[in-house]
């Protein structure tokens, strides 16, 4: 077990013995529960290159964009995230209006573990699945230990063939990130995956 895993775990285990203190006032749901004491699934490799990556992002009438998410976007990505419709607890009022965004959609990577049947691949979801919710103070002064729940999650058929997989490709997906270090290139990495029932659409998000 790595050290980032260690970490990982013990911050998934801070969030189930002490929901509250990431949730605060926003509802805690029994799908989210079922998320955080969920056995991870085998195929996803947690240890490395597993980790939320890009924003695609849209307006009517314009070209489609891409922003990564880095570090250094972390505030932009939310707010992003935020105006298309997530909800973000603990990180004060919006700082960007609702805007009437004609497609909007997050990216997670995805790195197999040896005999899953692919090597790497994304997985999408809307904002309107995505809350993200501030870390508590007392965990670290330094950096917050942010935590993301990710809802509905659909594998890309087109990209490194994980959506290829039967087992993979026909289901939905709710993940949890956390951003436990400021000094991660790409800060939010995959915590736990867990299988969210038959996806109507495999590879419905882009």
């Amino acid at each position: 077990m790595t050290q980032q895993y260690s970490k990982a775990g013990h911050a998934r285990c801070l969030l189930r013995t002490k929901p509250s203190d990431w949730f605060g006032e926003g509802p805690i749901e029994q799908r989210d529960m079922d998320l955080l004491d969920a056995e991870s699934v085998s195929f996803v490799n947690y240890d490395q290159g597993s980790y939320l990556r890009w924003i695609y992002h849209m307006k009517a009438g314009e070209t489609l964009n891409m922003t990564k998410w880095t570090v250094e976007n972390d505030e932009a990505c939310r707010e992003l995230v935020r105006s298309g419709g997530g909800h973000l607890y603990g990180f004060g009022n919006a700082t960007w209006a609702a805007d009437n965004w004609a497609f909007v959609t997050v990216r997670i990577n995805i790195t197999g573990t040896p005999g899953s049947g692919f090597n790497c691949g994304f997985m999408s979801t809307r904002p309107a699945n995505i809350r993200i919710f501030k870390g508590p103070a007392y965990i670290c002064s330094i950096h917050a230990w942010d935590a993301m729940i990710l809802r509905d999650c659909t594998p890309n058929n087109a990209t490194g063939g994980m959506g290829n997989v039967e087992s993979i490709g026909t289901r939905k997906w709710d993940i949890l990130c956390m951003k436990m270090c400021e000094d991660n290139h790409y800060p939010w990495v995959v915590v736990t995956v867990r299988d969210a029932g038959s996806a109507q659409e495999p590879g419905a998000f882009m």
